[in-house]
C-alpha cells in the first residue's frame, strides 16, 4: 500500500495559525494619504512558533504585518475561506476559496526509505475590500503553500503516513497584480 499524507489536516493547522495571528495585536495606521500606484507584488508568510503568521509584501505594496482567517462576513473563523491581511498601513481581504479547495484535495506520497514527504499547492485568489492606504484595492494573486514533513514508522517499521508527524514546516508565498480605484 502506498503511503499518502492528506493535507486537510495540515490546512486546518495553517488556518489555526492564521487565526492566531490576531493575538499579536497587529495595528493598522495610515502613513500616507496617497494610495499606491498598483502593479505587481510578491508576498511571503511564515508561521512562527508563537502561532502567528508573519507576512511581508514587496512591489506595488511595500508593507508587513499578519493575517487572520475569516468567513465571508468578516468574522474570525479558522476554517474560513478568506484572509484578512493586517498590515501597518491598512488592511485588505483575500478570497482563498479556490486555494482551500485545492488544499482539501491534495495528497503527497511518502518516501518509504526515510519517511519524508513534500509538496506544494498553488491556486488563484482575489484581493478586495481594502482599508486605510489600501482602500479601493482589487486584483488577483497566485498563492503557493509548500510543505515538508517527516512521519514516524508504524509497528511494522514502515512509513505509511498513518502515524505521528514528527516534524513539519510550511512556507507560504505568492505573486500577483493589484490596482486601486
Amino acid at each position: 500500500m502506498r503511503g499518502i499524507v492528506h493535507l486537510s489536516r495540515v490546512r486546518h493547522v495553517l488556518l489555526i495559525v492564521l487565526a492566531a495571528s490576531i493575538l499579536l495585536g497587529a495595528g493598522v495606521s495610515v502613513a500616507s494619504a496617497n494610495p499606491p500606484a498598483g502593479g505587481s507584488l510578491k508576498f511571503w508568510a511564515t508561521p512562527t512558533t508563537a502561532g502567528a503568521s508573519s507576512l511581508v509584501i514587496t512591489g506595488a505594496i511595500g508593507d508587513f504585518g499578519s493575517s487572520l482567517s475569516i468567513d465571508q462576513n468578516g468574522k474570525s473563523d479558522p476554517k474560513g475561506n478568506y484572509s484578512q491581511i493586517l498590515l501597518q498601513k491598512g488592511t485588505f481581504r483575500i478570497d482563498r476559496t479556490a486555494f482551500n479547495s485545492a488544499a482539501d484535495k491534495a495528497s503527497f506520497p511518502i518516501d518509504k526509505a526515510n519517511c519524508s514527504s513534500e509538496g506544494s499547492i498553488t491556486a488563484p485568489a482575489k484581493v478586495s475590500k481594502g482599508t486605510g492606504l489600501y482602500k479601493g484595492i482589487s486584483g488577483k494573486v497566485q498563492i503557493t503553500l509548500t510543505l515538508v514533513w517527516i512521519v514516524s514508522r508504524n509497528a511494522n517499521n514502515r512509513c505509511d503516513g498513518t502515524k505521528k508527524v514528527l516534524f513539519h514546516s510550511e512556507y507560504l508565498s505568492g505573486s500577483g497584480t493589484v490596482s486601486f480605484s
